[in-house]
C-alpha cells in the first residue's frame, strides 16, 4: 500500500486475525451511542467499559457528540437535547 493510510469503521467486534488489527499507518473508527444501548441495567455494556479501558492509552481518543452535531431535522436534535437534560439531571439527583 505504500505510505497510504487506510481507516476503517468497525461496527461489530473485530474478529480478523490479530495481524489485520495492528497494520501499520491503519486506523480503526469505533461507533456507537451509549444511550442507546438495550442490554439490561445489571450488565455492563461493553461500549461504556470499553472508555474505561482504553482511555488513557497514547493514540486511542473518544469523541462525544451532542445536539448540534446532528445534521437532520430539528426534532431529532431536540429530542437529543431532550435526553442529555434528563440524564444531567439524573446524575445531579
Amino acid at each position: 500500500m505504500g505510505g497510504r493510510r487506510s481507516l476503517k469503521r468497525i461496527t461489530e467486534p473485530l474478529v480478523g486475525p490479530p495481524e489485520e488489527a495492528s497494520r501499520s499507518n491503519s486506523k480503526a473508527v469505533i461507533t456507537g451511542d451509549i444511550t442507546q444501548i438495550d442490554i439490561p441495567k445489571t450488565n455492563v455494556s461493553g461500549l461504556v467499559e470499553v472508555q474505561d479501558v482504553l482511555r488513557n492509552l497514547k493514540g486511542i481518543e473518544f469523541v462525544y457528540f451532542s445536539e448540534k452535531d446532528v445534521v437532520r431535522h430539528p426534532l431529532v436534535q431536540d429530542v437529543i437535547k431532550a435526553y442529555e437534560i434528563h440524564e444531567r439531571k439524573k446524575r445531579e439527583a
